[in-house]
C-alpha cells in the first residue's frame, strides 16, 4: 500500500535482480499503491520508471488516493470510539472499485494481491501524537488494511512502523486470520552505523494460505550479521553534496526567510534564524564541556537546530545522525558551517544518489538534483536497504500452505 513514494517497491527490484541472477526465477509485479499525498504521486510514478529500468518488466498498477476509501464514506462518524468504529468499519463491505491515478478510467478494480507492504501511519505510535495508539484519528488506516487483507485473503504482508507500534490493534483486527512475526532492526544492522533509525516490521501470514519454511526471526539475525560485517558507516560518509547543490539550497532558503545571498560566503550561518543561532551556539558550548574540543573539529559532529539544546540534545555525538522527524529543522554540520542537503539525508537513508552506490547494486542513479524532489523523497523514504532486506526475508521465511498428503 502506501510504501515510502515506493522504497519499498524499489529496494524489490534490486533484490529481484539479485535473487534472479543466482539461478532462481523471481517477478513480484506491482499491482496497486495507494498514496494520499499528492506530493508523493510524481515520485511515484518516476520511481516505479526506474523499477521498470532496473528488472526490464514493465511496472504500471493502480495508483489509488485513499485507502479509506475501501470502506462506504458513511462509516467515518465524527467521535466515535476506536470500539465503534472498528464495528462499523470491518462488517461493512470492501468497496469493489476506486479512484484511480494510473488509468483513464474513473473507477478501477481494486486487485487482489499475493504479497504485500505497507508503511503505515506511525504519528499515533509517537511521543508527538502523544501515544494515542488504536485511539488515535489513523487508526481507520489500520482498520482498512486489515479489513483489506482480511477480505482479499492475501497470503503474506509486512507493515513497517515505528518500534511503538500497537500490536494488540494489529491482532485485534486481523485475528483470527494471521498469525504475526515481528522483527525489530535500524541501519546499523545493514551497514549504516552512521545512522539512527530504528523501525519493526511485522509479518502477517495468513492462517490458511501460508506456512512458515524458516524460523523468520532466525533468518534476521542471520541476515543482519552478514550485512552489519561488509561496512560501517560514519555520519561524514553522508556529507556528499557539491558547492553547486549547497548553494541551490542556500538560495532557495535565503529566498524563503527574505535573507540577502551572499555568493562568496561558505560559511551558511547567516542565513539562521536568532533561534537557530543561539541553539547552535548552545550546543557548541555543550560539546566543549562534554570533550575539551571545538565542535568544528569534528567532521561526524551534526546538530539539529530545530530542537532547543536546553531541553534535548538531538546530536550525533553517539556517532548516529539524529533520526528525521517531520518538521525537525535544520540539520548543522559545526565543521562545514553548513546544514545537511536533501540528497545526502537520502545518502543516509541508503538511496542510490551517488555512482559509487548505484554501482554496488547494481542500478541506475536516482536522480536528486533538483532540491525540492529530493527534499520530497528525503522525507517520505524507508531506509532503501533495510526495506529490502526486511522483504527477502520475508519471502524467504513464507511460502504457500502445501494440501494436506492423502
Amino acid at each position: 500500500m502506501c510504501t515510502g513514494a515506493a522504497t519499498a517497491e524499489m529496494s524489490r527490484s534490486v533484490l529481484q535482480n539479485h535473487v534472479r541472477a543466482s539461478g532462481y526465477d523471481m517477478k513480484i509485479e506491482t499491482v496497486a499503491v495507494w498514496e494520499w499525498s499528492e506530493k508523493c504521486h510524481p515520485l511515484m510514478v518516476n520511481n516505479l520508471r526506474w523499477c521498470q529500468e532496473v528488472t526490464g518488466f514493465p511496472e504500471h498498477p493502480h495508483m489509488f488516493v485513499d485507502i479509506e476509501a475501501l470502506s462506504p464514506s458513511n462509516c467515518y462518524r465524527p467521535g466515535a470510539s476506536y470500539k465503534q468504529k472498528k464495528f462499523i468499519i470491518m462488517s461493512s463491505w470492501l468497496q469493489a472499485s476506486s479512484p484511480c491515478l494510473s488509468c483513464c478510467e474513473p473507477l478501477c478494480r481494486v486487485p487482489e494481491a499475493d504479497f504485500g507492504i505497507s508503511g503505515l501511519p506511525c504519528t499515533d505510535m509517537s511521543a508527538a501524537g502523544l501515544r494515542q495508539k488504536r485511539h488515535g484519528p489513523t487508526n481507520s488506516v489500520y482498520m482498512n488494511h486489515a479489513k483489506y487483507n482480511k477480505k482479499m485473503r492475501t497470503p503474506l504482508f509486512i507493515v513497517e512502523c515505528t518500534p511503538e507500534l500497537d500490536m494488540g490493534m494489529m491482532e485485534d483486527l486481523h485475528s483470527p486470520d494471521y498469525e504475526f512475526y515481528q522483527t525489530f532492526c535500524e541501519p546499523a544492522d545493514v551497514g549504516f552505523f552512521g545512522t539512527s533509525r530504528k523501525r519493526t516490521y511485522v509479518f502477517g501470514a495468513h492462517v490458511e494460505r501460508t506456512s512458515v519454511l524458516h524460523d523468520p526471526l532466525e533468518l534476521h539475525d542471520k541476515v543482519r550479521g552478514v550485512l552489519s560485517r561488509r561496512a560501517q558507516t560514519r555520519p561524514r560518509d553522508y556529507l556528499i553534496a557539491t558547492d553547486l547543490e549547497v548553494r541551490m539550497e542556500a538560495q532557495d532558503l535565503c529566498r524563503k526567510r527574505g535573507v540577502r545571498y551572499q555568493e562568496t560566503n561558505r560559511d551558511l550561518s547567516y542565513v539562521l534564524t536568532k533561534r537557530e543561532g543561539d541553539a547552535l551556539r548552545e550546543y557548541e558550548l555543550e560539546y566543549f564541556r562534554r570533550t575539551g574540543e571545538l565542535a568544528s573539529h569534528n567532521e561526524d559532529l551534526l546538530v539539529c537546530l530545530g530542537d532547543n539544546p536546553s531541553f534535548s540534545l538531538t546530536w550525533s555525538l553517539n556517532g548516529k545522525v539524529p533520526c528525521y522527524r517531520k518538521g525537525h529543522g535544520l540539520l548543522w554540520s559545526p565543521k562545514y558551517a553548513r546544514w545537511v542537503t536533501a540528497r545526502e539525508r537520502l545518502c543516509s537513508m541508503a538511496w542510490p544518489v551517488l555512482p559509487a552506490i548505484a554501482d554496488s547494486l547494481p542500478a541506475p542513479c536516482v536522480g536528486a538534483t533538483d532540491i525540492k524532489r529530493a527534499s520530497d523523497l528525503a522525507g517520505n523514504a524507508m531506509h532503501f536497504i533495510n526495506a529490502g532486506a526486511q522483504q527477502l526475508l520475508g519471502l524467504a521465511a513464507f511460502g504457500p500452505e502445501c494440501p494436506m498428503m492423502i
